[in-house]
């Protein structure tokens, strides 16, 4: 009797470690349609089948996972509150007028070079 499992053609005895890391797993069209697209709304209610939004927050994993969850993701939360906060009241944000389908396609710095952001922001008048 073989106990072991098959991971994708690859036979895995009892006992074995088997990990994952964020960046393919948010990049898997099943489970993210169209993941290299930004799309916020997908995860709006109205806009989503509930059994695919169900999914797609199964598979939700910006800090990691397990034991090696993102000792920072308290913080890293709290942080984005305040710095939106600040931002929202202290600043005027406008798009250039150049914006456009284009210019807001996602660049992944990941496996890619950095864009610099073109939004303008100014102090409140």
């Amino acid at each position: 009797m073989n106990d072991s499992f098959d991971l994708l053609g690859y036979g895995l005895p009892p006992g074995t470690v088997v990990g994952t890391q964020s960046w393919s797993s948010h990049r898997d069209s099943v489970i993210f349609p169209s993941p290299d697209t930004f799309l916020p709304d997908r995860w709006l209610e109205t806009h989503t089948d509930p059994s695919q939004l169900f999914l797609m927050h199964q598979h939700l994993m910006p800090f990691g996972a397990g034991s090696r969850l993102c000792g920072g993701q308290n913080l890293a939360h709290l942080v984005i509150r305040v710095v939106i906060a600040a931002v929202v009241r202290n600043f005027d944000i406008v798009s250039p007028p150049e914006t456009n389908d284009a210019s807001m396609s996602t660049k992944d710095a990941f496996v890619g070079p950095l864009y610099a952001d073109r939004t303008a922001v100014s102090p409140d008048s």
